[in-house]
């Protein structure tokens, strides 16, 4: 039935309106349900002939009385091809009359149980984050292109985030359509070490010394593509990582990142805990034991990243407890749902899309602090997203004097959608 081949259509499709006995479908892509690629269905009941009911696709419209109970998304069931009976009674029934209210009343029992505040908090909500995330994702994957053209680089805060954002959104039950994300090439192109230089650098290039100098963008790109490399790739960075850990037991930032409007040892530290993050199990103890004696001292956390960093990286015996950081971030949440990438700033996407990560990575789903934060996260970021499908994003560096930059655009948008996609209930 084509009545809801656009994915634009969201509505319940009534048959033939000039019947007593009027049934609606409930499609699979009720946006509660976007991730189904099912086409509905509608099955007529069976009546009397003059009284048959026929589905004129074309010219089914939602009437007054299904958008109310549309809107109280009273019958949100993830199953297929529900049918209910919202009023009046078929004339002349010839079957399955006290079956049939038997069974509409049993849909509409399993759908209230099956109802789950997080997953349908808002009518519209999850429509607008799959559209949200697919324009972001739109938008990142011109700028990318635009910066693959222009600059020819691999950049740690430009690239392997977009990666990352593209991958997760390939692999969710999103099923992003509109897109063509292109990953394989992206991948190949940007775990080239070659490509972590300038075009003009590229003929002088020494790998061995431009890995050392781009520690950023070897973590960043670890978190972004862990399978799709091949396990030469993934090896080949995590040794280079390993020879890298200064003797105090942490790892040097590179690139722009020490010109951050913050601490440079806080930027250190988020440097080192990035890295940490993307060594996952092949940290050895000893190395974690050497992260944690480096930063034992460090008490005063001026960006959401580090406090979401510590969230993250509960292993690394730093001083701090799991607890403690959880509440201090849940505590640092913007009264408009969201967080800035320093503390105590106004809320940007940046900061939000790296708490929501680090939000993610505990048990949210059980725990009503966490999912209602995270509930305000999302609103927040829907909120603010630009048409074209950007955030805007004040930048890091202390030259930008808190005004929004195109690399802070791309990168808060990026951790926008990582955030997001991390965030949807499965």
């Amino acid at each position: 039935n084509p009545y809801l081949n656009s994915p634009s259509e969201h509505r319940w499709s009534p048959v033939r309106r000039n019947s007593s006995c009027r049934y609606f479908a409930i499609p699979q892509k009720h946006p509660s349900y976007y991730r189904s690629q099912i086409e509905p269905t509608v099955i007529a009941p069976k009546i009397h002939n003059r009284n048959r009911i026929n589905l004129p696709a074309q010219s089914c419209k939602m009437p007054l009385n299904a958008e109310a109970i549309y809107k109280e998304e009273i019958f949100c069931c993830p199953r297929p091809q529900w049918f209910v009976r919202l009023h009046g009674d078929a004339p002349n029934t010839q079957t399955r009359g006290n079956s049939m209210r038997i069974a509409h009343f049993a849909i509409y029992v399993i759908a209230l149980l099956l109802y789950n505040p997080m997953s349908f908090a808002n009518e519209g909500e999850e429509s607008k984050t799959r559209i949200g995330i697919e324009r972001a994702l739109n938008y990142l994957s011109m700028s990318g292109e635009k910066w693959k053209n222009k600059r020819g680089c691999v950049s740690c805060h430009q690239i392997p985030p977009m990666l990352w954002a593209f991958r997760i959104a390939e692999q969710s039950d999103y099923q992003i359509d509109y897109v063509d994300l292109n990953l394989k090439s992206w991948s190949d192109w940007s775990t080239n070490v070659t490509n972590f230089v300038k075009p003009e650098q590229k003929p002088d290039c020494d790998e061995t010394e431009t890995m050392s100098a781009n520690i950023d963008t070897m973590a960043g790109l670890l978190l972004a593509l862990p399978e799709t490399n091949g396990a030469g790739i993934q090896k080949r960075f995590l040794e280079h990582l390993v020879r890298e850990q200064q003797d105090d037991g942490s790892w040097n930032p590179c690139g722009q990142l020490p010109a951050q409007r913050r601490n440079p040892e806080e930027t250190r530290l988020a440097t080192t805990l990035w890295v940490t993050h993307a060594m996952g199990a092949e940290l050895t103890t000893d190395q974690k034991d050497a992260v944690g004696k480096r930063f034992s001292d460090f008490k005063s956390i001026e960006s959401t990243e580090v406090l979401a960093l510590q969230l993250i990286n509960s292993h690394i015996p730093l001083d701090l407890g799991t607890e403690t950081v959880l509440e201090t971030m849940l505590a640092d949440q913007n009264d408009d749902g969201g967080w800035g990438w320093l503390r105590g700033e106004s809320s940007d996407a940046l900061g939000t899309g790296i708490a929501l990560y680090a939000l993610s990575q505990q048990p949210w789903i059980d725990n009503t602090k966490i999912s209602e934060s995270i509930v305000k996260a999302r609103q927040f970021l829907t909120a603010t997203q630009q048409p074209d499908g950007k955030w805007i994003v004040p930048g890091t560096k202390k030259t930008a004097k808190g005004n929004p930059t195109q690399t802070a655009n791309d990168w808060g948008t990026a951790w926008a959608v990582i955030g997001l996609l991390e965030t949807t209930l499965p």
